[in-house]
């Protein structure tokens, strides 16, 4: 319970389907959208949609993604959220820092990034099955939001990791923070394995040192010299500028 807030299920079904349903082991499939409000001491109630699921195998309803008190996106006392860490179960503790990211505290971050690390690259998941690795996604999900400036050693750190999940969204973070103290994470993703990891590291190389004419020659499907460039040919060429002025200036 969130101190000072009243939990209002106002009980309006917006969309429902499958309640008469059955797969072919016998088990009824269920899903619901429901309204939910949470009203604050001296301030007007905000009102959230919140997905119930009722998961193959499973009799009991859990809410979905979008939790509750993440949903709320706004600036309240986490600390009964972190008292509950840590944890053993893989579940609640996946819930809870994916609850702290979008509540905007990350003081808990190292962690959530090493959760993100377990995250397979196939990122296809069996509900309730896999629950934590899905909510660990989720929680990928909102390092790539993260505006925070003071957040930034961290998310440097997390684009040299092993997970290609977590490099992707840290890359996007760090991309839109605008930070020349980027370059030298940013030119170690300019081949990655990952197609959109190379992408946020190209552009966030081009937003920051701003070559040439609208970046034409620096990105990949520009015009230079009467074609558009590849992507092997930007890539060799923010090799080249890295080898000639580029680690002197931005390498420490």
């Amino acid at each position: 319970m969130i101190k000072d807030s009243t939990l209002i299920v106002r009980g309006q079904v917006l969309w429902e389907t499958g309640d008469n349903q059955w797969n072919p082991q016998g088990q009824r499939q269920h899903w619901s959208d429901v309204l939910i409000a949470r009203a604050y001491k001296g301030a007007s109630s905000s009102v959230i949609r919140v997905s119930w699921k009722e998961y193959l195998g499973c009799p009991r309803a859990r809410v979905n993604k979008d939790d509750l008190l993440g949903s709320l996106r706004r600036p309240i006392d986490t600390a009964e959220l972190r008292a509950l860490l840590p944890t053993n179960n893989e579940v609640l503790e996946s819930a809870v820092h994916l609850a702290l990211l979008k509540l905007h505290d990350y003081s808990e971050l190292e962690t959530s990034g090493r959760l993100v690390e377990t995250v397979p690259a196939s990122r296809s998941f069996r509900l309730p099955e896999q629950e934590a690795a899905y909510l660990r996604t989720e929680i990928g999900s909102e390092i790539e939001r993260i505006e925070d400036p003071r957040q930034l050693p961290i998310l440097q750190r997390f684009t040299l990791s092993s997970n290609v999940w977590l490099r992707e969204n840290a890359a996007y973070a760090v991309r839109h923070l605008h930070d020349f103290s980027s370059v030298r994470y940013l030119i170690r993703l300019i081949d990655d394995p990952s197609e959109e990891t190379r992408i946020q590291a190209i552009r966030g190389l081009t937003e920051l040192l701003r070559p040439g004419i609208k970046g034409y020659g620096w990105l990949p499907g520009t015009p230079l010299n009467g074609r558009e460039v590849t992507e092997q040919e930007v890539i060799a060429r923010w090799r080249a500028w890295w080898q000639a002025e580029g680690e002197s200036k931005y390498g420490k």
